[in-house]
């Protein structure tokens, strides 16, 4: 490289720090400031605003104090947020360079690449651009030469004329080459190979190109990684959950996203991702609290480990035989299906001697539709039902009474007649709904014995987990199986708060 170049490269780099260095000295002055305003803002609302509720001026007045509140605290954890950012930045404000110029052949541009973006407000000019924003996917996905990015759905074709790596360590610019320098797959070998001791550490600066593609993926649908063991999975995986949370930031916050983890000792070790990649730390929880709060709380559980322990001591077990099949896709599908196509057997429910309630009348009002999920086509069999019910008892109002009145012991007013009416079709429609899901053995852990037999003809083992779930302590792969079938069947929510967790 040469001199010139690193003298430029030089300058730039103490131009960075020292733009970092004035907006952290206005961001502390102006902390002061916005500590100062919390401070009276909760002074005033404690000796102005009402104590007791009266009226709803009381209460209005309340809100207005309460919202002043959380305004300047939310600017000042904003300020603190920033500075704690720009702290960061100082130590290391970037970590690659990418020259480019337009198909057109307009004036080539250079772009610095960091952890965070950079501008000056008062040239408007950006020094740094964040490693998840758009144009940042060149220095990832292309070398030298032919390249392009995406904007709001709208590619941009360039030529790259530069791709320029540095090594920035506590504010000091130790070292900076091309990669197409000869030193570039050593320098990359060694990045890639450092030991990251007991954290997991950002790899913005060594992302490669199938990484990249993973972490940059359509924002709009899921993304599956996978691959060998240490191949940088889990990176890749924190990594794409920062960049989603970048181009996101109106509408996911980090405090919406649950990481699951097998064991506390991971939480621990990917706890420091997110915030050094400008986030805040998400949930995080192990899986087996997980299978305890939705649902399985009325059994004791086997841990994770008591079942690796258990298979290792006999990896030839019949147990082991069984979880093969649990864990099957073939079984999974098959309980998809069977939820997906479930053909409800429908009670035949009589007042007196006539059916109002069977099969054929129940078909007559069925509008056969593709509904979304098992519990959206219960819900509208639900209704249907209720609905005949309903028809028949007004549809009969009059002999109903009368019926009831015959048959009571003593003389009933008009108003204990209507109520004694209205208790009788409470009672049917209670039943109808009772016997539906006694006749359809509706209850997750009965489906769940149901489908294992009938997947596997296997009686035995279909014994042994109806006799271990009546007993209240399941083993965990059974567990796993049956907040699966919850949520197939709608018991557990599909979002479900994690304050309720």
């Amino acid at each position: 490289m040469e001199k010139e170049q690193i003298k430029l490269e030089n300058e730039y780099f103490l131009a960075t720090e020292k733009l970092i260095e004035k907006k952290l000295n206005e961001l502390n002055v102006n902390k002061e400031n916005l500590k100062a305003e919390v401070l009276e803002t909760r002074r005033d609302m404690y000796n102005n605003a009402p104590t007791v509720v009266r009226n709803f001026i009381d209460v209005a007045e309340l809100s207005s104090y309460d919202e002043s509140v959380k305004r300047s605290e939310s600017a000042f954890e904003r300020n603190e947020e920033e500075i704690r950012r720009l702290l960061k930045m100082q130590e290391s404000p970037y970590f690659a360079r990418i020259d480019f110029s337009t198909a057109s052949g307009s004036r080539s541009q250079s772009v610095y690449i960091g952890r965070y973006s950079l501008r000056d407000e008062e040239s408007f000019k950006l020094f740094v651009i964040d490693w998840r924003a758009p144009m940042a996917s060149l220095y990832y996905n292309y070398d030298v030469g032919k390249g392009e990015f995406e904007v709001q759905g709208c590619k941009r074709a360039v030529d790259i004329t530069l791709k320029r790596q540095f090594k920035i360590e506590n504010g000091v610019l130790a070292l900076m080459y091309d990669t197409n320098s000869s030193m570039y797959d050593e320098i990359l070998g060694r990045a890639l190979s450092e030991n990251t001791e007991n954290k997991l550490k950002v790899i913005i600066g060594s992302i490669q190109k199938e990484q990249n593609s993973a972490i940059r993926s359509d924002l709009k649908n899921s993304c599956l990684i996978y691959g060998l063991a240490g191949s940088g999975k889990t990176s890749v995986g924190l990594h794409r959950l920062a960049y989603l949370l970048y181009h996101n930031r109106d509408t996911i916050k980090s405090e919406n996203i649950l990481i699951i983890s097998n064991n506390s000792i991971f939480g621990s070790y990917i706890s420091g991702v997110l915030p050094d990649l400008g986030e805040k730390p998400a949930e995080n929880m192990i899986f087996h609290e997980l299978l305890s709060y939705l649902g399985n709380d009325k059994y004791d559980i086997e841990d994770y480990y008591d079942q690796l322990e258990a298979l290792e001591r006999n990896k030839k077990s019949t147990r082991a035989e069984c979880i093969k099949v649990k864990y099957s896709h073939e079984f999974i599908n098959f309980l998809c299906e069977h939820f997906k196509n479930y053909n409800f057997l429908i009670p035949d429910v009589f007042y007196k001697d006539e059916k109002i309630i069977s099969k054929e009348i129940i078909s007559e009002k069925w509008v056969e539709k593709k509904y979304s999920s098992f519990k959206a086509r219960y819900e509208m069999l639900k209704e249907i039902i209720k609905k005949a019910i309903e028809d028949y008892f007004f549809n009969n109002k009059e002999i109903i009474l009368r019926n009831i009145e015959n048959e009571s012991e003593s003389f009933l007013t008009h108003r204990e007649l209507i109520s004694d009416y209205k208790k009788l079709k409470l009672e049917y429609l209670n039943k109808a709904v009772f016997e539906t899901e006694k006749l359809n053995r509706l209850s997750p852990d009965m489906q769940l014995c149901d489908l294992y037999e009938d997947f596997t003809h296997n009686n035995k083992e279909a014994e042994r987990l109806y006799l271990s779930l009546q007993g209240g302590k399941i083993n965990y792969e059974d567990a796993l199986l049956l907040l699966f079938i919850k949520i197939v069947m709608g018991y557990v929510p599909p979002v479900t708060p994690l304050s309720t967790l």
